[in-house]
């Protein structure tokens, strides 16, 4: 008989943590199904956590904003409530447009921090 003799020790099999991996595959679905718009929108709005109240309304549920609520701050300087930004730039066929005055936002550059 003749046996075949391996010089190089055998590993065991690395341990696969299923749930990881699929929290790592849900993400990267998720990023390469993120629409345009979002992505869009995402690179130049800045987001924040509003200290007080404001006399402004989310232009998209119509509702006050207020402290303590995260917030995005479009090119245009309009306030979103940032479940409603997600829900509403994430919707199909929605162009990245201000949902109050209509600004085109992909044209802008990204707000600096420092213009809150």
């Amino acid at each position: 008989q003749c046996v075949a003799v391996c010089p190089l020790p055998v590993q065991p099999a690395p341990t696969i943590d299923y749930v990881h991996l699929a929290h790592l595959a849900l993400h990267v679905t998720r990023a390469a199904c993120e629409p345009q718009a979002l992505k869009a929108v995402r690179q130049v709005c800045c987001v924040y956590s509003r200290k007080h109240d404001g006399k402004n309304t989310c232009p998209i549920c119509l509702e006050g904003v207020l402290g303590g609520q995260i917030l995005w701050k479009l090119p245009c300087l309009h306030e979103v409530h940032h479940h409603c930004a997600s829900r509403y730039f994430g919707a199909r066929g929605v162009k990245p447009r201000c949902p109050h005055c209509r600004s085109n936002l992909s044209c802008h550059r990204p707000i600096i921090k420092d213009q809150q």
